[in-house]
């Protein structure tokens, strides 16, 4: 009898370990890692005093690796064009951090904004957001991210910006 329950226990915990590691996913980017393609662009779009502006983004370069929780890396080139509203011109600085950790995004920006006033300011700062599990698309915002320097003009004190990257990667967790 000892033999047969010993046998039991064993199996239960081999049962339960299989069905431990079964429902544990690891975080994945697929491609992995991914590098952005010729493709892969979005928008961004700002809101100040001076009026909603809206960009496009294009030309992305950099790489997205996955890892424990999601996926990580940054963008190292992207063009800024097309811009309409109070933003006449843009231009980031890279390199865009991106960190994507169970669905939750974080992007550190750098934006040089040249706006209709003639005011070329520097806009820096952190953007966040959520991104549904399996979806390619990463969206970020902060509604009050203000001038990190002023280089020439009048800038306005805040700006709600947002950004969208729309990838040809599938981001899992």
């Amino acid at each position: 009898m000892k033999v047969f329950k010993r046998g039991l226990i064993v199996a239960a915990m081999a049962a339960a370990s299989f069905a431990a590691l079964g429902g544990s996913a690891s975080a994945a980017i697929s491609p992995d890692p991914y590098s952005f393609r010729t493709t892969d662009g979005g928008a961004f779009t700002s809101r100040t005093i001076l009026g909603t502006s809206n960009c496009r983004l294009s030309a992305l370069t950099g790489t997205l690796v996955g890892n424990a929780n999601g996926a990580s890396g940054s963008v190292t080139g992207v063009t800024i064009s097309g811009c309409s509203g109070a933003i006449t011109s843009a231009r980031a600085l890279t390199p865009i951090t991106v960190d994507i950790n169970r669905g939750v995004v974080r992007v550190n920006v750098g934006i040089l904004i040249t706006n209709i006033l003639g005011g070329a300011c520097l806009y820096s700062g952190t953007l966040t957001g959520t991104i549904a599990n399996g979806a390619s698309s990463i969206t970020a915002s902060n509604p009050a991210i203000g001038p990190a320097t002023t280089l020439s003009g009048t800038c306005t004190r805040t700006a709600d910006a947002n950004l969208t990257v729309n990838t040809g990667a599938s981001i899992t967790w």
